[in-house]
This record gives structure tokens, sequence and C-alpha cells, in this order.
């Protein structure tokens, strides 16, 4: 093929969270000289401004939330509306890729909603990859949604397993997301970033990251903290990140419930530029409960040099060897977890041989440039299967 591969990449999402960071990495990363990349939304919404920087076309299917947008649209959508939804927006896709002579649609977060738009693409002969980024069965794409799909890239072998569980026959492939370790600086000093939290400058800080759900262990880390509160009295949590006021009002109510409520501290929020707290934390928690489909946290402080503890479930055991590059624990066993914390923050000289090989191995495994490499054979295989026929 001697044109340029053109491919429209489908954020169907609401926030710009670790699929969304991928997304932009995979774009900025792709050899221009071979592909061309669209990026499609479907209705202007405030997180896309976070692609703004990429050389690429931007595309929303829809000017604005129309009627027949169902939940996305309205509080109580008429019954059937959202399946009216799927089905236009697959349509719109159709005609915009059929009109740019696209491709390759590639759908960013394949999950159950995104069938129509794979299924009326592929009735249109258009080559179909869907993205799985989640572990959770109820995400891992149907068979039937699989078999829309020329390929299914995994963001782990933890995820893929999970995908040839429920289509043997599927084409899957594992691809690691991309972290840019050149990309977590600071431009403050740790004296404006704790003031700037209202935190008194000569504490030290321990820091859970991520969204406030129950699956993401920011309850585990109050439970080690509360554990070890009396052994480090200069410390403070942060539990750093937005979501579910239920879940917010759980875990103050178990800081309360250990009397650690004036040291954890609640961001409430999603921090702009999280690279602060990773910079000026001792230590990162990171021990979901259930595991991640492939946790960008671990990796984000180690980039900043700070040594985080990821759980022994999920994509980081196969990823992360204990005490070589990185930190497991059992996020269900407190006591053993409250050891490492310990241990971690006492042996420092040995913590930092730790983090550094870890920076050097995953800085090398998780670059931009190659997993896009790896994301572009793919496509490669897509369409050469195809004119092979």
């Amino acid at each position: 093929m001697s044109k340029k591969i053109k491919i429209a990449f489908l954020d169907y999402s609401h926030i710009f969270s670790g699929a969304e960071m991928s997304l932009h990495s995979l774009i900025l990363h792709l050899d221009p000289k071979k592909f061309e990349s669209v990026l499609l939304f479907r209705f202007p919404q405030p997180h896309q401004e976070r692609y703004a920087d990429l050389p690429c076309r931007k595309y929303a299917l829809a000017s604005e939330k129309k009627w027949w947008m169902g939940s996305d649209r309205w509080k109580k959508p008429f019954r059937g509306s959202d399946m009216l939804k799927r089905i236009i927006f697959g349509f719109k896709i159709v005609r915009f890729a059929k009109k740019e002579k696209i491709n390759i649609l590639h759908i960013n977060l394949i999950k159950p909603e995104t069938y129509w738009c794979a299924r009326i693409a592929k009735w249109f002969g258009i080559h179909v990859v869907g993205h799985s980024r989640s572990d959770a069965m109820s995400w891992i794409p149907s068979p039937k949604l699989q078999k829309q799909c020329d390929a299914i890239i995994c963001v782990s072998d933890f995820v893929k397993n999970k995908v040839l569980i429920k289509y043997l026959a599927s084409n899957a492939f594992t691809v690691y997301d991309a972290i840019d370790f050149n990309q977590f600086k600071i431009h403050r000093s740790r004296e404006e970033i704790l003031q700037s939290f209202g935190i008194d400058c000569s504490k030290k800080l321990l820091a859970s990251v991520g969204l406030l759900s129950p699956q993401k262990g920011h309850d585990i880390a109050i439970e080690v903290f509360a554990i070890l509160a009396d052994r480090l009295p200069d410390y403070i949590l942060i539990i750093a990140g937005g979501g579910g006021e239920d879940e917010l009002a759980r875990l103050k109510q178990l800081a309360h419930k250990h009397g650690i409520t004036s040291r954890v501290f609640f961001t409430e929020k999603q921090i702009p530029n999280i690279s602060e707290v990773y910079h000026t934390a001792e230590l990162i928690f990171s021990i979901t409960t259930t595991g991640e489909a492939f946790g960008r946290v671990p990796f984000e402080a180690m980039a900043c040099s700070t040594p985080a503890i990821a759980p022994t479930k999920g994509a980081s055991v196969e990823l992360i060897t204990d005490n070589e590059t990185g930190f497991l624990v059992d996020p269900f066993d407190l006591s053993t977890a409250a050891a490492k914390v310990l241990k971690i923050l006492e042996n420092s000289e040995e913590t930092s041989k730790v983090v550094e090989h870890g920076k050097q191995y995953f800085e090398v495994l998780l670059s931009p440039k190659h997993s896009a490499e790896n994301i572009a054979n793919i496509y490669l295989k897509v369409l050469n299967s195809y004119y092979e026929k």
C-alpha cells in the first residue's frame, strides 16, 4: 500500500483518564509517514481539550447533545433510546469513514455499548480494531462484539486471557499502555505544592492515587496507615482522586473510625498535575483490591523516582518483580503490607536501587514509541490478511 493508512480513533468516553492518555500517546507516536490519524468524538465534551496539542484532525459526529442521545441527553430517557443512539452513531461513523476513505476504525475503549459502532462499520467493509482496557468481565467484549473486530488489542495478558475466555477464536494481542517517563516534571517546589494543599511543610506524605471507587484500594491505604500512624508521627496520608460522593463519605468515615481524621487529607477531585503528588510523596499506594487491567500509577510513580506499592493481583504480577523492579503486596494482608511500608521507608538505599532498576526497565518496555510500533504492526496484519484473501 503506497498511500498513508488512515485510522479513525473513536473516543467514546466522558472523561480523560488512563485510556485517553494512552490514546493521546498512540496518535502522537504513530509514524506520520505511514499513518494519518483522525480523532472522532460523539459530541463536544470538556475532556476533549486534552487532545488539543495532537497534530491530527478532530471531528465531532454531532455538534451537541441531541434529542435522540438517550441517557447522554436525558435523566429519564425513553425506553430503547440508548439503542437508537448507538445505531445512529454507528451510521454516522460509517458515513464519515466512507467519505474520508478510512482504512481502520480503532475503538479506543471497547465495551458492550460500542457493539453497534463496530457492527455497522463491518457491514460497510470498514476494518475494526477494538482496544480492551478493563478487567471487569461485564466490560470484556462479548463473542458477538469480538466477531465484529479484525483484532482486539489488550492492555495486558491478564485482560487477554479474559477476552479469550469469552471467545477463544478471538484475534487478540497484548500491547501494554505507553507511559512517557519524560512527561512527569514539576514546576513548583515541594513547599509550594504542600502549601497549595494546605498541608504543613514539615510533614512527610504517603499518597494513594486513583479514582474514588471501592475497588481502587484507598480504604486499604487508610487501614495500613492506621496501623503505622503512631510509628510515623510526621506523616500525612493524602487520598488523591475524585469520583463518587458515597465513596468519599465512606473513606472519611473509615479515617474517623481509626481516629486519624486529622492525618488523612482528601483532594476530593482529580489533580491537574498528578506529578506533583508523585514527586512530593515518600511512597505511593496503588493497592487495588481486584487488581488492574494495566495500572498506570506504579509506573508513573517510578518515573518520578518514588516507590509505589502495587497489588499481587491483575497485571501488576505479570509486569513487576517484587523487590527487583517494584513492590507488591496482598491487599488483604494488612499487617504484611504495613511491614513492607516500614521497610521501604526505613531502607532508603535499598529502596532507591529497586526504584531505579524498575525505572530503567519500564522506561524501555512501556515507551510510547515501542507501544505505537506494536500497534502499527497489528494494523498492518489486519490489512495484509484482508488483501491476502
